[in-house]
């Protein structure tokens, strides 16, 4: 629209509860063999919790999947931690060696036609196989979840860190080479 950039506001789990709700229409799925990257700068906050994930459109049963490529914790600024949740439980979590909400990184996930496997900027988070009978596509989501819970140690951010925003400078969705 002739403007550098765009923003968006998008807070799908608790406004209408989890698994999301959704209209498969209005959102962008993506299936096996597609590379996914964003590049995004998180909000400092001990008590945020932001991530970039995507989830099956069956998200009325517990036969849905859902593939974090990234789960940013405030309390814990240096870590990436990249996991599925639903029938296939996975979780991997390294030492970036940089605070992520200080500056610009690219997270990514390529999904295979037998495994998924995710990343920031060059490094390897973690990677699981995703059966045969799993390879479906998946709606793209980002969020900033409340304070408190897992996103931090146990109480809200400062109040000097609110409102917060997860900055995405841009998501691609390509084919995998």
């Amino acid at each position: 629209q002739g403007r550098a950039y765009d923003g968006a506001e998008i807070s799908p789990s608790f406004l209408s509860g989890y698994p999301p709700n959704h209209n498969p229409s209005s959102l962008y799925e993506y299936g096996p063999g597609t590379h996914l990257e964003a590049r995004i700068k998180f909000a400092p906050g001990a008590g945020l919790w932001e991530t970039f994930w995507s989830v099956s459109p069956d998200t009325t049963t517990a036969n849905y999947l859902e593939l974090d490529t990234q789960e940013w914790r405030g309390a814990l600024p240096t870590s990436d931690t990249c996991h599925t949740h639903g029938i296939i439980e996975y979780g991997a979590t390294i030492n970036q060696g940089f605070d992520g909400s200080a500056g610009w990184h690219t997270y990514w996930q390529n999904y295979y036609t037998d495994h998924v496997t995710w990343g920031v900027d060059s490094q390897t988070c973690g990677s699981t196989p995703i059966p045969a009978s799993r390879q479906e596509s998946f709606i793209l989501w980002n969020m900033v979840g409340p304070p408190g819970g897992w996103g931090g140690t146990g109480g809200p951010p400062p109040a000097s860190d609110i409102p917060a925003d997860m900055l995405v400078d841009y998501v691609r969705v390509s084919a995998l080479p």
